[in-house]
C-alpha cells in the first residue's frame, strides 16, 4: 500500500472515530451480529433482546457445561477481534520460530470469518 493511500485511510478512520462512526464501520464490515453479547440469567446468549444461541439446544446433559459453552459463545466476537488485532500487531515482526503458531491462528481467524481458502 503506498503512502498516499495509507494517509488517506488514516485520515478516514481517524475522522470516523472522532465523529463516533467507528462502531458503524465495524458493524458494516462484519457478517455476524456485532458485540457485545451476554449470557442471560437463563443461560442464553443474547445481543440486547436478540437471542443468538440457546443452551437448551446444546447437546449436553450437564447444565454447567452448557452454561460454560454459552459463555464461550458470548465471548466469540471479542475473541475474534482480539485475535485479528494481535495478528496484525505481530505480522511484520514475526519471529521465524513462531511461524507455525501464527499460521494456525491466522487460519482460525479466516475460518471464523468464513474464508475457507
Amino acid at each position: 500500500m503506498n503512502n498516499t493511500l495509507k494517509n488517506r485511510l488514516k485520515y478516514h478512520v481517524t475522522g470516523a472515530i472522532e465523529r463516533g462512526e467507528a462502531q458503524a464501520i465495524v458493524e458494516k464490515t462484519t457478517l455476524h451480529t456485532p458485540s457485545p453479547w451476554q449470557v442471560s440469567p437463563l443461560g442464553n446468549v443474547m445481543k440486547s433482546s436478540l437471542k443468538i444461541a440457546s443452551i437448551e439446544q446444546m447437546p449436553s446433559n450437564n447444565e454447567s457445561e452448557r452454561v460454560a459453552n454459552a459463555r464461550l459463545i458470548a465471548a466469540a466476537p471479542d475473541l475474534l477481534d482480539a485475535l485479528d488485532w494481535a495478528l496484525r500487531q505481530i505480522e511484520d515482526d514475526l519471529d521465524p520460530d513462531h511461524q507455525a503458531a501464527f499460521d494456525a491462528a491466522h487460519s482460525t481467524l479466516r475460518k471464523a470469518k468464513g474464508d475457507l481458502k
